[in-house]
């Protein structure tokens, strides 16, 4: 399960972190536009797993504890999922989805009686979570993870890769978290890390 909530603070945290990867060139208006782009669509994320986790534990208390949520956007809507891999990590098995409805802050609750079986992005994604938190190592406070489909400046797809953002979790109410975040580049099945990036080494407790 997660821990805290992200707020606006990430995406200037992730359009900071992308500008120092241009240390040494001015990046172009297609490369700021992207970086832009993974904030939004990171802060969304990040919403989207907060709400589906509330609305998750309201209907039924403790039932996703110690699964893996996952969320994707389609058609304008985030789908969070809650599941796990199975022991050969050949399926995702979904519990639960939990959509949002007509408000952003709504999400209805969906269980699965007899898990559903992905071999999709879930699968990736989840193999892709499970391998940089491996690679990433224990931290001395609760980190959240999200995963997105990467995508290059124009806006297409890199072949299906994926990038893993681990960033620290809010721990104490009305302070926010900056820092410490690092981003993974996966390959498309989620077996194998690509790249690595650092995007800040210190964490900063902000209060808004």
């Amino acid at each position: 399960m997660r821990a805290g909530r992200l707020v606006g603070l990430l995406g200037a945290a992730t359009f900071a972190a992308g500008l120092n990867a241009w240390c040494d060139e001015k990046p172009t208006e297609k490369e700021l536009a992207a970086i832009t782009e993974r904030g939004r669509a990171l802060t969304e994320y990040d919403a989207a797993a907060w709400h589906a986790t509330d609305a998750l534990q309201t209907a039924n208390p403790n039932t996703a504890a110690g699964q893996h949520y996952l969320a994707k956007k389609e058609n304008g809507r985030w789908t969070v999922v809650f599941g796990a891999l199975t022991a050969d990590k050949t399926k995702f098995l979904v519990s639960y989805e939990v959509t949002r409805l007509d408000k952003p802050s709504e999400f209805g609750v969906k269980k699965n009686e007899a898990a559903k079986e992905d071999e999709g992005f879930y699968l990736f994604a989840a193999r892709a979570m499970e391998l940089t938190i491996a690679d990433f190592g224990r931290a001395t406070r609760p980190y959240n993870v999200a995963v997105l489909p990467a995508k290059q400046t124009e806006g297409k797809d890199q072949q299906g890769l994926l990038y893993v953002y681990l960033y620290p979790a809010q721990t104490k109410v009305g302070t926010y978290p900056l820092g410490g975040d690092v981003r993974y580049l996966v390959s498309a099945d989620g077996v194998k890390i690509l790249a690595k990036r650092q995007m800040h080494k210190a964490i900063l407790d902000v209060a808004p």
